[in-house]
């Protein structure tokens, strides 16, 4: 599902604000074009196994699972739906 940045920034300005400007447009390099933008710097990183290693670390520690009762709330889906102004 695809929330447009704008609509965001109507239910939350501070979240919303975050995602518009140059956040808003994706952009696509090549690993030769990355690494050409610092002497050097590598692009490379190995992702084996990278997603057990995030999983683990979520379950390690119930401290490590915050939640954002403001957050949930603002993404309730039926929160997600334009305002009409009077």
């Amino acid at each position: 599902m695809h929330v447009p940045s704008e609509l965001i920034a109507a239910y939350d300005a501070e979240w919303g604000v975050s995602l518009l400007g140059d956040k808003a447009h994706t952009m696509i390099l090549r690993h030769l074009e990355t690494e050409r933008l610092g002497s050097g710097f590598s692009a490379g990183s190995p992702s084996t196994g990278a997603p057990e290693k995030i999983v683990a670390w979520f379950d390690a520690d119930p401290a490590n699972r915050p939640v954002d009762a403001q957050l949930n709330h603002t993404m309730r889906p039926h929160h997600l739906k334009p305002r009409h102004e009077d």
